[in-house]
């Protein structure tokens, strides 16, 4: 009973924090560099993506391709720096057209300490 409240109150507690935040997620606490996995919904098998691009900020992007049936994909970024980074993920299709999807990732760092003085 204890371990089905506490799980309901981490469930909402994750809810009113992806709500609070919007669609930009804070990565808090962990020393750099830190790798992290992106996940993403494979298109439809109708519109014929060869394979998936998946990048952060400028870097050279990943090159996945979709097994048949698979529904979800996924793949590593390694964050360097503290700051503003934007994941990129790009389907790529039979046609050689393409579409983006982007997600903001806020590298978070502590705030210097406050009330230093000498005695």
């Amino acid at each position: 009973m204890i371990k089905t409240f506490a799980t309901l109150l981490a469930l909402i507690g994750l809810l009113f924090a992806t709500w609070w935040m919007g669609s930009e997620y804070v990565v808090l606490g962990q020393p750099l560099p830190i790798t992290k996995t992106v996940i993403w919904n494979a298109n439809d098998p109708l519109e014929g993506v060869l394979y998936y691009e998946l990048g952060l900020d400028d870097e050279p992007r990943l090159i996945i391709k979709p097994l048949p049936l698979q529904t979800t994909l996924q793949g590593p970024v390694t964050f360097q720096t503290a700051g503003i980074h934007v994941i990129k993920v790009r389907a790529t299709n039979d046609w050689g057209t393409s579409a983006d999807a982007t997600l903001t990732v806020t590298v978070a760092v502590p705030s210097p300490p406050t009330g230093i003085m000498i005695q």
